[in-house]
């Protein structure tokens, strides 16, 4: 074989070998366990990079959240999880470079509900909180609430998110 017809095949096949191994590399560096032990990685990156994708539905549901399977097949990504109970914190996948966080809390047995909203951006800072009284059959109430109870209630927030996330990881992968 000549020198020509060596180097038309040696340069495909170099070639080739360097695709799979960058998807190889991409496929293993944008993984969940990956960016979970990753220290460089904040909380808002690897609750993206586990929300984002209908790829870890399943760990999630193994880590004993629900996962609503219409919306997930309907969005190709988890849209929204119920990380904590009593108060309820429910955290809605990342979109727009911040993460929200909705704080349900039951007021006794007159049916109210205090619902508190939360927006974080991407590096963790609290950007918008409101508050309102859902009484049933009633009309919807402002409740208003101030930057330090917002604090407190964020912390809570990363507190649950945390747990979460450790939770999937070491029910999965460890």
């Amino acid at each position: 074989m000549s020198n020509r017809k060596k180097i038309f095949l040696g340069i495909p096949c170099i070639i080739i070998v360097i695709i799979v191994v960058s998807i190889f590399i991409y496929a293993k560096v944008s993984g969940y366990p990956y960016v979970y032990n990753n220290s460089h990685k904040n909380r808002y990156s690897k609750v993206e990079t586990l929300m984002s994708t209908s790829k870890y539905a399943d760990e999630v549901e193994k880590a004993g959240y629900k996962v609503d399977h219409y919306y997930l097949k309907m969005n190709k990504r988890i849209v929204s999880l119920k990380i904590k109970n009593n108060p309820r914190i429910t955290i809605s996948a990342p979109a727009n470079n911040k993460i929200d966080y909705d704080i349900i809390m039951h007021n006794g047995s007159n049916n109210k509900e205090t619902i508190i909203s939360l927006t974080v951006n991407k590096s963790g800072k609290l950007t918008y909180y409101d508050g309102s009284v859902f009484e049933k059959g009633k009309e919807t109430l402002d409740y208003k609430i101030s930057r330090i109870e917002a604090d407190q209630y964020l912390q809570e927030c990363n507190k649950a998110t945390d747990k979460m996330l450790t939770k999937v990881y070491f029910t999965n992968w460890k």
